[in-house]
């Protein structure tokens, strides 16, 4: 294979790699219960549901929290213990998940 073919399938390659790793991965049932549990206090914080996510105070929220806006690039790493708050497009806390 001379060097020219290489550097095509190399090129052609290096795209359809990088679109592989940025499969989802779905979670587990047990991933899932624990996604409502009370390990991270999303049932303590309901009260934010409908909220502005400006008016969030972070000194009042759980340490490993995240506050999550579409399009946001977020890990997909799974933190029972992480209370993720999900904002829409208009601004408003929409739900709370632990993860």
């Amino acid at each position: 294979m001379n060097i020219a073919k290489t550097v095509k399938v190399i090129a052609f390659a290096m795209p359809l790699l990088a679109l592989a790793a940025c499969k989802t991965v779905p979670l587990t049932p047990e991933q899932e219960a624990q996604l409502q549990s009370e390990e991270c206090g999303a049932p303590t914080f309901q009260y934010l549901v409908g909220m502005p996510a400006q008016s969030l105070n972070p000194e009042t929220l759980p340490p490993m929290t995240r506050v999550i806006y579409p399009y946001s690039a977020v890990t997909m790493d799974f933190n029972p213990m992480r209370l993720n708050i999900y904002v829409n497009d208009e601004g408003f806390v929409t739900r709370l998940a632990c993860g």
